[in-house]
């Protein structure tokens, strides 16, 4: 077991959900990230030391998520696939979709300009990015309508994180004229929503 997934497991049984679905588990994603916050997280040096270990994180409480969207019980199940190495520049998942495939872009506390490069400028693979962002100036509305020239579709950020941005950058739309910026807390029930009866993603639900 890994450093990161010994971190999540303290979580997850600190706050009853050892043995939860997925589901049950990211319907409490603030109230877990807010425990690996303080035990973790607020500590500058302890962030430093551990940037590695929050990126995994970040990845297996994202992938909580799409387990929850497709209804995952078991590994073997999933119709999504993790990038390779060879591929990470390009994002972390590739979910089937229809007609092409749509690329997840997980990020940590900070974007910097790992989160708009990894986007592939294509409005037919499109990316969506998700996050635990913690830093407002990095989401004013004129970088916000940058991530839409790099093909970002959707962007989930932490609750308090969204409620403190500016209405502009809060309101810019993607080119389906949907609300780009959005709660992380939203992510299974969107993309419940984009899915089709044969599990993919229909690319103008999004």
């Amino acid at each position: 077991m890994t450093k990161a997934d010994k971190r999540l497991e303290a979580a997850y049984s600190a706050l009853g959900l050892a043995n939860a679905a997925s589901a049950q588990k990211y319907k409490q994603l603030d109230k877990i990230v807010e425990h690996l916050e303080e035990g973790v997280i607020r500590s500058s040096k302890a962030r430093a030391s551990n940037a590695r270990i929050m990126g995994s994180i970040s990845e297996r409480l994202c992938r909580l998520g799409l387990d929850a969207a497709y209804g995952i019980t078991d590994e073997t199940e999933r119709p999504y696939v993790r990038l390779s190495d060879d591929w990470e520049w390009l994002g972390d998942f590739s979910l089937p979709g229809n007609p092409f495939n749509v690329l997840v872009s997980v990020k940590s506390f900070k974007a910097k300009e790992r989160l708009i490069v990894s986007g592939v400028r294509s409005l037919i693979v499109p990316t969506v990015g998700w996050g635990l962002f913690n830093d407002p100036g990095e989401w004013l509305e004129e970088r916000v309508r940058s991530y839409i020239f790099s093909g970002f579709a959707a962007i989930y950020l932490p609750r308090g994180l969204l409620t403190d941005l500016s209405l502009g950058a809060r309101s810019v739309v993607n080119a389906n004229g949907n609300v780009l910026l959005r709660r992380a807390n939203e992510f299974v029930r969107d993309v419940r929503g984009w899915l089709d009866v044969e599990q993919r993603v229909d690319l103008r639900k999004i």
